[in-house]
């Protein structure tokens, strides 16, 4: 996965980042994580949202299979 930032806010992460000892990368998986792991979804919503998703790779498997 790729993130584009603005040259302004890539700074901006650089600098926290490194006010925490860490790489980008790790600043910015763990701040997404920590929001990510503290979030609640209703079941019904996290289930719909899941089998979309299932549905898409499954798209794509089948496409790549009859390659």
């Amino acid at each position: 996965m790729t993130v584009d930032f603005p040259a302004h806010q890539h700074r901006h992460l650089k600098a926290m980042a490194a006010l925490e000892g860490v790489t980008i990368q790790e600043y910015i998986r763990s701040h997404v994580m920590d929001k990510v792991e503290n979030a609640t979804i209703p079941d019904a919503k996290f289930k719909a949202i899941m089998n979309k998703i299932l549905e898409e790779d499954r798209d794509v498997l089948e496409r790549l299979a009859k390659k």
